[in-house]
């Protein structure tokens, strides 16, 4: 089975965070160019890729170079094992047969549990829209020292991006007959809560 897994540095005291297939040929590898790898912790799951992309967002200001980051094994393990528990959550197979189902017209009662989760909900949104709010003041005020130039050495670019899209509602008005035969239907759920709290719920 795939496994992530935490390797310490002896000498920098860095901690290794990475994906592997085959664990055992990867650290015999990874051992190779540094003898002075120790295994920290290691974690076997079908959502490896999952599991490294969250780590490596979550440590990404501690990043050094590659995969190390100047982490403590135990912060890195804590969090590790944190999105194990989401992560087979999230990909639980009865979610992905529900997505797909036609839902009906029902619609169930709330209970204290379910204003709970929508309450945490709501909080968690408040306190993401206020972070939001701090990193996009911080990313103009980058973006306004770069200015004309293309970016900052090493740490931040602004580079003009050239693309060619498709303009389907032009082709659609000037080729409906054409437009209506490569349309097809296609069905999902979509999932929305409200964004505001009933006090008087309870």
């Amino acid at each position: 089975m795939p496994t992530v897994y935490l390797l310490s540095d002896q000498q920098t005291q860095f901690i290794k965070i990475g994906r592997a297939t085959n664990f055992t040929d990867r650290y015999a590898n990874l051992r190779t160019a540094n003898p002075w790898l120790g295994i920290g912790y290691l974690l076997e799951t079908e959502h490896a890729s999952y599991v490294e992309k969250c780590m490596h967002h979550r440590f990404a200001h501690l990043r050094q170079e590659g995969e190390f980051f100047d982490v403590s094994l135990t912060e890195a393990k804590d969090y590790l094992e944190q999105v194990q528990q989401t992560a087979q959550m999230i990909f639980d197979q009865r979610l992905e047969e529900l997505a797909t189902t036609v839902a009906s017209e029902e619609l169930i009662e709330p209970d204290s549990s379910d204003w709970e989760l929508i309450t945490k909900i709501s909080e968690l949104n408040a306190e993401i829209a206020a972070i939001e709010l701090k990193r996009d003041a911080l990313e103009v005020a980058l973006k306004l020292k770069i200015g004309e130039s293309g970016g900052i050495r090493n740490m931040a670019t602004w580079a003009t991006q050239i693309r060619n899209t498709f303009d389907s509602a032009r082709f659609r008005e000037e080729n409906p007959g054409v437009y209506e035969q490569y349309q097809r239907e296609t069905s999902s759920r979509i999932f929305k809560y409200r964004r505001f709290l009933n006090t008087d719920a309870n």
